[in-house]
């Protein structure tokens, strides 16, 4: 599928496809000075030209402790070049997480069989276990995993929330190197909730006092019940520093971005009015009438984050139900009878990326006020699987993305982490205004008669 890209504001997608030219490879050191809200927007392209290769996670320790069709969640430890990831996600007890050492060399293989393997330097732990207090939620589901100043942030939730009426959402591993022995703090109650489970990322020093915060959390879909959930990447901004008492409490955020069920992310041609495919012969949100290139109930934004030095929310995750339509438990091309929302087409799905301009974020009226500039499908190298999260050290420059269950069906569907450089931004591209009219004075007309 091609990628599609659809701005909200033509003059500052310009501005964005002008500026993924000439990509440099290593990411500023620099302090940004000046207003950031100048800052240029990128494309995509930007992103993807910093490929740098891939590896797999493959590793068993027995019953649940593996890597096979994991919960696909992810976290980098720039300290140790290693990544946090989850287990299995077929544990009525609950996911866990293990951290693996990234091999010194990665490959640019679409082979799964030729890419290099990490090796484990913590076996699988299930933190909820180790928290103090009650988890009167059960929460069993991992979600963001997130590495900041030796600690380790991990949201939850439970899969199957039907009341949706959960608050719990954190924990904080107060040193990442001792999984099996550290103090847990938690369970906080971040507002937003189940709005927060899939990503949390640091936002850049010169966005802070903009955006109110030091740390945005968010969601989009990916998880049961879509009413307590964003129809659309979501963005909450909060304080690290709310992350403190061992007994938990409230984090409070500020939503800067949320789209609920009546104010879903919509195309402009096919706007909420029921809007985005409500109910019909072929279930809920599905893109029936297949106007809706933009999000679908298949749709799930798995990572976001503040690419440095731009005015750009990059979110990357995964689609479906564009091209075919699709339905609930329908009986797709292939025969297969779904056990929830899918689509018609069995191929009709693919790895998803949507860029925001963070002064509408800033300015909007309200939270689901919001429209990405460019967004569409991309190519994540491995059929197999695709994006399930994310995690990016704006140190380095470093992005890594998950692909749960990546490698060949009788390896067990472990997961691929494909690797990105993001280098800086090219500087905007300033319009020139056409020449005026030269001004005239004192001129004397002389006839050659």
């Amino acid at each position: 599928m091609k990628a599609t890209k659809k701005p909200k504001s033509p003059s500052r997608t310009n501005l964005a496809l002008a500026t993924s030219v000439g990509l440099c490879i290593a990411i500023s050191s620099q302090t940004v000075i000046g207003d950031p809200t100048e800052n240029p927007l990128i494309s995509f392209d930007h992103i993807l030209s910093g490929y740098q290769g891939s590896f797999k996670v493959v590793h068993d320790s027995g019953g649940f402790r593996t890597t096979a069709w994991s919960s696909g969640r992810l976290g980098y430890n720039p300290d140790k070049g290693s990544v946090f990831i989850s287990s299995a996600d077929n544990d009525s007890n609950g996911d866990m997480v293990g951290e693996f050492l990234i091999p010194d060399t990665l490959s640019t293989s679409s082979n799964p069989n030729q890419l290099p393997n990490a090796s484990v330097l913590q076996d699988f732990i299930r933190l909820q276990d180790r928290v103090p207090f009650n988890n009167v939620d059960n929460l069993n589901e991992v979600g963001a995993i997130t590495y900041s100043e030796g600690e380790l942030i991990v949201q939850y939730a439970d899969w199957y929330d039907a009341a949706g009426d959960n608050r719990q959402t954190t924990l904080v591993v107060r040193d990442a190197n001792q999984l099996n022995g550290s103090q847990i703090d938690g369970f906080y109650e971040m507002d937003g909730a189940a709005r927060t489970f899939n990503y949390v990322s640091p936002i850049p020093a010169e966005w802070q006092s903009i955006l109110g915060g030091d740390f945005l959390a968010g969601n989009g879909n990916d998880l049961s019940i879509s009413s307590r959930l964003s129809m659309g990447p979501s963005m909450y901004v909060f304080d690290k520093s709310d992350l403190s008492g061992s007994r938990g409490g409230r984090v409070p955020t500020t939503a800067k971005m949320s789209f609920g069920l009546s104010t879903a992310l919509s195309t402009e041609q096919f706007p909420w009015n029921g809007g985005w495919d409500q109910f019909n012969q072929r279930g809920i949100n599905s893109n029936f009438n297949e106007k809706n290139d933009l999000w679908t109930v298949a749709s799930a934004a798995v990572y976001g984050f503040i690419v440095p030095g731009t005015s750009t929310f990059a979110v990357v995750g995964r689609s479906g139900m564009h091209n075919s339509g699709g339905g609930y438990k329908i009986v797709q091309n292939n025969g297969n009878l779904c056990g929830g929302p899918c689509a018609y087409d069995a191929s009709d799905y693919y790895a998803y990326y949507w860029l925001f301009d963070l002064n509408e974020i800033a300015n909007a009226s309200a939270p689901w006020d919001v429209a990405p500039y460019e967004y569409g499908s991309w190519d994540d190298r491995f059929p197999m699987g695709l994006p399930s999260a994310g995690s990016f050290d704006p140190a380095t420059g470093k992005l890594f993305i998950l692909l749960d269950g990546a490698t060949a069906v009788d390896d067990g569907g472990h997961p691929v982490v494909n690797v990105y450089q993001i280098g800086d931004a090219p500087p905007p591209v300033e319009e020139t205004p056409p020449p005026s009219a030269p001004e005239i004075r004192g001129v004397t007309i002389i006839s050659e008669e």
